[in-house]
């Protein structure tokens, strides 16, 4: 859940942040009026790029096997993704 947060509100909300931010700070010289259109697409945007990131980076093959973590001989193997040995 922590990460969708991350992944979605974050920067789906981040551009108006930064335009109440930027309006505060420069007390008033934006207009007062924001700029909805432009802010919602930013927002979009960096959202789908943050979830596309992460779904990018963490795909495998998909007959890729899955292999849990386990101990051998005393030490502990890491899980990790393995291609199928395919005999002949």
């Amino acid at each position: 859940m922590f990460r969708f947060v991350i992944c979605f509100f974050v920067p789906l909300f981040l551009p108006w942040g930064l335009w109440y931010s930027a309006r505060v700070f420069k007390k008033g010289r934006l207009t007062k009026r924001a700029p909805c259109g432009k802010l919602w697409a930013a927002g979009i945007f960096l959202a789908a790029a943050a979830l596309s990131f992460f779904t990018v980076r963490e795909r495998f093959p998909a007959d890729s096997v899955y292999m849990p973590a386990r101990y051998e001989n005393g030490r502990l193997i890491p899980a990790r993704f393995e291609s199928p040995i395919h005999a002949d």
